[in-house]
């Protein structure tokens, strides 16, 4: 509302009033009143037409101060309280109405609230400066002055109540207006997706085709300039439909038409497949790229990792791009206080564990030592279209989209994404993501149980010819099958199989050009009422993001993108035959599903005596994603690896019946006898001095890993023994031969300790100084802060511990020092694997001393007695105490 709406006519409205008045005042001889009336009616007349259009806001003070100063003399004339002219003080509340301010409004509002106040207390207890000795009788003009002030005080409000109208239907057709704007902007909206839509629909076609023809054209035989000049048309084409991709992501985050494939992952293994570019890139420009995985990252988890490739894609593809020396490394982990406060939005609510049952939240992390980004370039990194300098994308090119789609798909994931930079120094790029962790399973389901050698096979093409490397599998792997070359040829094919008694269990589709022709005859075979249980597979040369989920939808068992190798096409064929019939709707394969199903089927046999160590390698590989077995010595090793395969040992050293190194010298022999592939033997022992290793390796080991057993550690031996599944697809097909005993090698720093020549009473007092009677902090990180399996390795040592100290205890009455010694030995690798430090070094110093014993050939207790009584004094108090702190 403006000022001048109002200010005009109540000028002239209440000069009409005053002008009446004053020719009253006149005709009943008040020259006075007569004089100040016409002072007044000048005055409002003059603010009228000279002030209102320069001074909006004093002509408004003047028209309200004026209004009220002439009702206060015309009150103080015509009878204070009583006069008649006290009904003219209604009109402060309607002249407010030209102050857009509340407070000034406010202001006049009391204002004529105090006046009408002093009057009636002035005539009320009769002071005299509110008293006027010489009244001016207006009772004898009653009606008129009362018309007048009815009339203009009627027009005045009528005049608000239209001004109010007029402002609402104002009002009103703003909002309309803004209504009609964003329907506008819908629509425009609506236009734009359905145009980048059918805009991307009609670049991929022949986009698909380009790109499909490619692959047949570089399966084919070609001579190195040609071949070189056809990847170059392929890489090309690869990068404008990324482009195109990129696009048409962008728009459908933003109209928030983008959905999540939320699917269960393993993260090693997609981790594993994802850096495989990354790392051809850094290569080709001759910096190093690597990443890691920490140890209490839990790898089986629930999330869109499609969308999850697409970002890690992005930054370590921006980081080597903008890389030209140093390296580049990715890092995954889990989210820890300080990286929220990194966020600088962290909420009280929200400090929680980052890790439970249910879910994880995990912290990604490219570091590089590349340009770096300006400090006042970072924020305006995220938007699109956006690149931190115009002369980047001359020298290295891009649209500027990338980070823009990342920040998008993390904010869609639920995560948060940010960057950290020095200039000309290297760069950090962060996001956060919380995913569910999959559900307990009882037992990992084999995919690949099934022959395919007694399966019939329908391969079709939607070329002239298959594949030159598809054809060669085919016929490598001795598969029976036949052609068909159309979707009706297809089906006729199908059905006269049918009608003959032998159906086929398998229909291959390759797709070279496009897709639809394979989703066409999906879709009839799974409409067929007798074909429907036919299991279908899909390759396809032109895969792209929401492919899996749209082939499962029709019924596909498998997808799997060109090139497809021979082993890989072998074990998608057993895993989908492999399938249940009349199953309903199930997750589709895909080549990291297989990979996964390979992992979590890996089975590992620790041989260990004590409990304690045994429920601690067991949750910890558990966290790996590998099944495990278990043998309680080197006897029930040697029977137990007759009988199943596995895919690596972890070995102790210190066992009854049959010692680690006289099991794994047995099981060689027995590998060598029945010409099976070695399995890779880990010592895992509290032994670390170098005689130790050596006769570790020369009992036929592969490796060394002393005890405690740290997770990072372990992680890093299994999986650098363990075949590495992303990379096993070879052309040949086979698989890949075991690691073989190797020479002899310096352990790693933090493999050994250095060997004593005798712990002194000084050294062990020192050590038990240092020592905590339970480091609880540090047994809860070794178990990623899993406090239910903890307790659980912590109850099986408070458990196990008094009959070793039984054991020990009757073997020195018995003078048996041998047996103290290897009894001491269990009790100081379990003491360690709870932490339980005070212990540790106690049953340390006797082991020592045990060992000095027989070294030098004494057998007679009664040489140390007083020593061994003392120590092992020690080692039960230690016990007690430790009993006494042990909770979590």
């Amino acid at each position: 509302m403006q000022d001048s709406n109002y200010l005009k006519p109540f000028s002239f409205l209440f000069s009409g009033i005053i002008a009446v008045q004053a020719a009253l005042s006149f005709r009943m001889g008040a020259g006075s009143l007569f004089l100040f009336s016409g002072s007044i009616f000048l005055l409002m007349m003059m603010n009228a037409f000279f002030y209102k259009n320069h001074h909006h806001r004093l002509s408004s003070h003047i028209l309200n101060a004026g209004t009220i100063l002439y009702i206060i003399v015309l009150c103080h004339k015509t009878g204070g309280f009583y006069s008649i002219s006290m009904f003219m003080l209604f009109f402060v509340p309607v002249f407010i109405f030209v102050f857009r301010d509340k407070m000034d409004r406010i202001i006049y509002t009391c204002l004529g609230a105090g006046v009408v106040l002093v009057f009636y207390l002035g005539q009320r207890f009769n002071i005299p400066i509110l008293l006027s000795d010489q009244l001016v009788n207006l009772s004898y003009f009653r009606l008129p002055n009362f018309l007048a002030m009815l009339v203009t005080f009627g027009t005045a409000m009528g005049l608000v109540m239209v001004g109010s109208d007029r402002t609402g239907d104002l009002l009103r057709q703003s909002r309309q207006e803004c209504r009609q704007v964003r329907a506008d902007a819908d629509h425009a909206m609506t236009v734009k997706d359905e145009f980048l839509a059918n805009m991307s629909h009609e670049i991929r076609n022949p986009m698909n085709g380009i790109i499909g023809m490619m692959h047949v054209l570089l399966d084919s035989d070609l001579d190195p300039e040609q071949e070189e000049y056809s990847k170059i048309v392929y890489n090309s084409a690869r990068a404008l439909l990324t482009i195109v991709n990129d696009i048409l992501d962008l728009s459908k985050i933003q109209a928030g038409k983008l959905e999540l494939d939320i699917r269960d992952f393993d993260l090693e293994v997609a981790v594993k497949d994802i850096v495989s570019l990354p790392q051809l890139q850094a290569r080709q420009k001759g910096i190093d790229f690597s990443y890691t995985i920490d140890p209490d990252v839990p790898c089986l988890l629930q999330g869109d990792i499609g969308r999850i490739r697409q970002v890690i894609n992005n930054l370590t593809g921006n980081a080597v791009k903008f890389t030209d020396s140093g390296e580049v490394v990715l890092g995954i982990s889990l989210e820890t206080p300080d990286q929220k406060d990194k966020k600088n939005k962290i909420d009280k609510d929200d400090e929680i564990d980052p890790i439970d049952d249910t879910r994880a939240n995990l912290y990604f992390v490219v570091e590089d030592t590349g340009i770096g980004i300006k400090e006042n370039q970072i924020n305006a990194l995220f938007d699109s279209f956006v690149q931190a300098d115009l002369s980047i994308t001359k020298q290295y090119g891009g649209t500027g989209l990338g980070l823009a789609i990342s920040k998008l798909l993390v904010e869609k994931m639920g995560g948060q994404i940010g960057a950290d930079s020095i200039d000309m120094v290297g760069s950090t790029f962060w996001f956060t993501l919380p995913l569910k962790r999959q559900a307990e399973k009882k037992k990992n389901v084999d995919l690949l149980t099934r022959d395919i050698k007694d399966c019939k096979i329908l391969v079709l093409s939607d070329g002239a010819t298959l594949g030159q490397n598809f054809e060669k599998n085919l016929a490598a792997l001795e598969l029976d099958y036949d052609q068909a070359f159309d979707e009706t040829e297809a089906m006729e094919m199908l059905k006269w199989a049918l009608d003959d008694g032998y159906p086929f269990d398998l229909v291959i589709m390759e797709a070279k050009e496009s897709d639809s022709g394979a989703q066409n005859l999906g879709k009839k075979i799974k409409g067929h009422d007798l074909l429907k249980q036919t299991k279908m597979m899909v390759l396809s040369a032109i895969g792209q993001l929401g492919d899996a989920r749209r082939f499962e939808r029709i019924g596909f068992s498998a997808l799997f993108s060109k090139p497809v190798k021979k082993s890989l096409l072998r074990d998608g064929i057993r895993a989908v035959l492999s399938r249940p019939d009349g199953a309903g709707v199930l997750p589709i394969i895909t080549r990291y599903s297989i990979i996964e199903n390979k992992k979590q089927n890996r089975r590992i046999l620790i041989v260990e005596d004590m409990e304690t160590n045994l429920l601690t390698a067991k949750a910890l590989i558990k966290k790996l994603g590998f099944l495990t077995d278990e043998a309680r010595d080197g006897a029930q090793a040697v029977e137990k690896h007759g009988h199943t395969l596995y895919d690596l040992i972890l070995m102790d050293c210190r066992m009854p019946v049959m010692d680690g190194l006289e099991a794994s010298r047995r099981i060689r022999e027995n590998e060598k006898s029945l010409g099976m592939t070695p399995v890779p033997i880990i010592a895992m022992t509290g032994d670390a001095f170098e005689s130790d290793r050596k006769k570790c390796f020369a009992a036929g080991m592969d490796d060394f890993i002393t005890k405690p057993v740290e997770p990072d550690i372990l992680a890093q031996k299994i999986r650098s023994h363990m075949r590495d599944d992303v990379q096993a697809f070879q052309d040949n097909g086979d698989e890949p031969a075991r690691i073989e005993p190797g020479p002899e090698r310096e352990l790693e720093s933090d493999e050994i300790f250095i060997e004593p020549e005798k712990s002194t009473d000084t050294s062990e007092k020192v050590q038990l100084e240092k020592a905590q009677c339970f480091n609880r902090a540090l047994l809860l990180e070794r178990f990623a802060g899993d406090r239910e399996i903890a307790g659980v390795v912590l109850d099986a040592f408070l458990e196990e511990v008094p009959g070793l100290l039984e054991k020990i205890n009757q073997a020195l009455d018995d003078n048996d020092i041998d047996t103290v010694r290897s009894n001491l030995h269990a009790l100081k690798g379990s003491a360690a694997n709870v932490n339980a430090d005070q212990l540790r070094v106690v049953a340390l110093a006797m082991e020592n001393w045990a060992m000095d014993n027989l070294v030098k050939g004494i057998q007679e207790k009664a040489a140390n007695s007083d020593f061994f009584d003392q120590k092992f004094e020690e080692i039960q108090e230690a016990f007690h105490q430790f009993t006494r702190e042990a909770k979590l």
